[in-house]
């Protein structure tokens, strides 16, 4: 295997055991995989393939809606992002692949520079390493929440979801790269 194959992610197991039906081992990362798993578990059996749109919906239910993170989503409304070449869909290993392109494709772009800027200056005064969420929430202690993209974030619950391998934070410029990547690959779907 390669190196640079995602399958080789310490979490990619776990992540992978999530999925119902899979049977073969997609190229989709860890984190995009847990993601996928709170649309899949939502779905009905699907029969495979599915040579368009149309019969997605049909298969799903055109008049259901899905139970995701408690809410009631309309499943035409999920489908129509899904572009016409990506049909047919070949196999539910194949949906992973094409519903993890989709997540990646429509995630909202994060002012890296303005949210670095605003970190520095937070940041200024706290003494490095952090070598754990709790030392972490006790710097920020006096920020309950931020903004990213016009949407609150709760400080305590952010930092509690921040993957393992986030820390141990060694300095200033280590948090900025480590807060970045997990900001651009914040979920999709979310319930405030």
């Amino acid at each position: 295997m390669s190196r640079l194959d995602i399958r080789k992610h310490p979490d990619y197991n776990k992540a992978i055991g999530r999925l119902q039906h899979v049977k073969l081992r997609p190229l989709v990362g860890p984190r995009e995989l847990d993601e996928l798993a709170i649309v899949t578990d939502a779905l009905p059996e699907l029969r495979f393939p599915i040579n368009s749109a149309g019969e997605l919906v049909d298969q799903i239910g055109a008049d259901k809606t899905l139970p995701v993170l408690g809410m009631a989503v309309d499943p035409v409304r999920m489908i129509k992002f899904m572009p016409a070449y990506y049909f047919p869909i070949a196999s539910y290993e194949n949906l992973i692949e094409k519903m993890a392109e989709l997540l990646r494709a429509n995630r909202r772009q994060v002012d890296e520079d303005k949210y670095v800027a605003k970190m520095k200056v937070k940041m200024r005064r706290v003494r490095f390493p952090i070598t754990s969420p709790a030392e972490l929430e006790r710097a920020l202690g006096d920020t309950p929440e931020f903004n990213v993209n016009g949407r609150k974030m709760n400080t305590k619950k952010t930092i509690g979801a921040l993957p393992r391998d986030f820390f141990p934070v060694r300095d200033q410029q280590d948090l900025a790269v480590k807060a970045m990547r997990y900001l651009r690959s914040r979920p999709l779907i979310e319930k405030d």
